[in-house]
């Protein structure tokens, strides 16, 4: 986690053009995510003349056989100690974000803590 954190804000602070992704709107629209993706990739080769095709091939892959079932734990896999250093760490990486100017910052991912 210390690792993730540190390389993303040296990519935030760098003069590297930087594009942030929610997992949630790839989530909720994955074909204009997707297309944002690869239009903000400089990589020629990933700009396919065919890339209408490509995303309406992958909208048919959204539903189906190749899509896991979804299925709920019925437990709680986080200490509360792991909870309140996974909401410093979402915090702090919000302050950067906002710091860098970047307009959507996270969502709420905070985990709640509970109180004995």
């Amino acid at each position: 986690m210390r690792y993730w954190k540190s390389l993303a804000t040296k990519v935030l602070k760098s003069k590297i053009p930087f594009r942030v992704f929610y997992f949630e709107d790839l989530v909720s629209n994955p074909i204009k995510t997707v297309k944002e993706m690869v239009e903000f990739l400089a990589n020629p080769a990933l700009h396919p003349e065919n890339l209408n095709e490509r995303l309406a091939c992958l909208s048919q892959q959204l539903v189906g056989e190749n899509k896991r079932k979804s299925s709920k734990i019925n437990f709680d896999p986080f200490t509360n100690e792991m909870k309140k250093f996974l909401n410093s760490e979402i915090n702090e990486l919000r302050k950067v974000l906002s710091e860098m100017g970047v307009k959507k910052v996270l969502p709420s991912y905070e985990i709640s803590v509970k109180t004995v």
